[in-house]
């Protein structure tokens, strides 16, 4: 995640946490706007309107989940290639073969069962 982010606003979050080694004074990166707020997102990508890398698609569709490695993953459109960029940036080789999973977009959670007791647990002394 730290190394070879996948997703572009993770990247600019990473961007926006001080850096000791640079200079002093330097400032840091801002990512325009507000989070988004989870009562009332947007269509699309909620990070959609935060995003230096939206374009229309993200807009209008809930962003894929797509599998980077085996343990790496991403919510966004632009997934393998952000990943890739990421990896070149390093000087490494990006992988190929990122696997999208079907995602449906947040849904307000249901209620959980509710759970029945054994029959010997609701007796009398129980």
């Amino acid at each position: 995640l730290f190394a070879t982010p996948g997703n572009p606003y993770t990247k600019g979050l990473l961007r926006s946490v001080p850096d000791p080694a640079h200079e002093e004074g330097r400032a840091l990166y801002q990512i325009p706007g507000l989070p988004p707020d989870v009562a009332h997102l947007p269509p699309g990508c909620p990070f959609q309107p935060r995003c230096d890398r939206a374009e229309e698609i993200c807009r209008q569709e809930f962003p894929p989940f797509v599998q980077l490695n085996a343990e790496h993953f991403s919510l966004c459109h632009f997934a393998e290639q952000v990943y890739a960029d990421s990896i070149r940036e390093r000087g490494g080789r990006a992988a190929v073969g990122a696997k999208h999973i079907e995602a449906a977009p947040p849904q307000e959670e249901a209620p959980a069962p509710m759970r029945e007791e054994p029959e010997d647990s609701r007796r009398e002394g129980n």
